[in-house]
């Protein structure tokens, strides 16, 4: 489920309602959460979460995924690869959106002052990497089985470096 679902959602261009029901529940209310806690909820928001990303490719590691599963239900947690390209007028989009979102933040100064340097080394360093950007990304998900096979009830996107070193390094 998880190769076929990585290729036909990701790098497509049409991504239809029906597609999206073939890989989500249909009688609860399923839903995406993305690495910058935005949710996607429901099949339109899913698709349109789709949609906005499918300039990216997702890869995963498949053979090495952690599932455990009870009963009609099962957890899963793998790690994969996200590709696209970003050029430098949206390197600069998002890294203002970062800074304004910094300058409304209710942290101290030296924490706003931190963050501004690391958030413009990140810039620096994607920028000076060309438009081919590639980070690691982990999918954790809950899947049941429905319609004689098993669907998303919930996916997590996270980015496992800002979750293993995000706020942890910072007094330091």
């Amino acid at each position: 489920m998880a190769s076929s679902s990585q290729s036909q959602l990701f790098g497509q261009k049409d991504i239809s309602k029906e597609l999206i029901s073939k890989y989500f529940t249909v009688d609860s209310v399923p839903y995406i959460i993305e690495p910058d806690n935005k949710w996607s909820i429901g099949a339109d928001q899913i698709n349109e979460f789709f949609t906005a990303n499918n300039d990216f490719t997702l890869t995963l590691d498949l053979e090495h995924a952690i599932t455990s599963k009870r009963g009609e239900v099962s957890w899963v947690t793998v790690c994969g690869l996200l590709k696209g390209k970003l050029t430098e007028d949206e390197l600069y989009a998002r890294a203002l959106e970062e800074l304004e979102n910094l300058f409304q933040s209710d942290i101290s100064p030296k924490d706003k002052l931190f963050a501004i340097h690391r958030s413009i080394a990140y810039l620096l360093k994607e920028s000076a990497m060309g438009q081919d950007y590639t980070c690691p990304i982990r999918l954790t998900a809950v899947v049941t089985n429905q319609m004689g096979g098993p669907v998303f009830q919930n996916i997590h996107f996270s980015f496992p470096f800002c979750w293993i070193f995000e706020g942890k390094l910072d007094s330091i």
